[in-house]
């Protein structure tokens, strides 16, 4: 079996802080966990002239292996 990674991630825009709010809200974020929401995430965010870009960088694992056929099948 061979095993590689290779470069990933995704991106979104969002035009404002309670549009980043939102897009993360099927974490439960409440009132007083913003602050530490915020903090963790604005090293992801940039300022664009569309709003704020967020971009992680992850790696995807990709497995693979040479097909081997027992003896006398397909034939």
């Amino acid at each position: 079996m061979n095993v590689g990674f290779v470069p990933d991630g995704f991106s979104q825009v969002f035009p404002d802080w309670d549009a980043v709010l939102d897009g993360f809200s099927w974490l439960g974020i409440g009132k007083t966990d913003e602050p530490r929401f915020r903090d963790n995430i604005a090293p992801y965010l940039s300022q664009t002239q569309d709003g704020l870009a967020l971009r992680m960088e992850t790696r995807t694992c990709i497995l693979w292996w040479d097909k081997v056929h027992p003896a006398g099948f397909g034939t």
